[in-house]
């Protein structure tokens, strides 16, 4: 198989996994939660604090002032 097969292999898989992923968290309950530094580009250098779902990974919320203060004193 050649570079190009490859290539449209693979992206149809990240395609496939992305739905799934997608399913997963929209039946998530999203019962616990947590802040997280998430990825706000592609390339990863810009992140920010947000809510998370502890079980689906799911971004749920922007903590206000004080959760993010509370997070980074006792987190780091």
């Amino acid at each position: 198989m050649g570079t190009k097969g490859e290539i449209y292999r693979l992206l149809t898989k990240k395609k496939e996994i992305e739905q799934k992923i997608i399913k997963l968290q929209k039946e998530c309950k999203h019962s616990t939660k947590r802040i997280k530094f998430v990825s706000s580009r592609p390339d990863g250098y810009q992140t920010s604090t947000r809510w998370t779902c502890d079980e689906c990974e799911k971004v749920i919320g922007i903590p206000n002032p004080k959760d993010v203060d509370i997070f980074l004193r006792t987190n780091h």
